[in-house]
């Protein structure tokens, strides 16, 4: 199994479902949770999200990436663990 499939069960099994895990060749990870409407969420309670999921996970940015309709808007929360942990 990949590290960055690892990572994404390692967040479904937390509770945290992002649209899309990115593996960066920097060996971090973003991960992408896409929104029509915010509905009170922000990019910063995703990032708090992801930390409960893997507490090991140290954030490096959270922001959101607004684009104007018809093209899809997302929360990204990019964040880099230890290399041999994926508790």
């Amino acid at each position: 199994m990949s590290r960055q499939q690892q990572i994404t069960d390692k967040l479904w099994d937390g509770g945290v479902h992002p649209d899309r895990v990115i593996a960066h060749k920097d060996g971090t990870f973003s991960g992408w949770f896409g929104f029509f409407y915010r509905h009170g969420a922000t990019a910063d309670g995703h990032a708090a999200r992801v930390v409960k999921a893997i507490p090991a996970a140290t954030i490096l940015e959270a922001y959101e990436d607004w684009q104007a309709w018809p093209k899809d808007s997302y929360f990204k929360v990019r964040f880099s663990l230890p290399k041999d942990d994926t508790r």
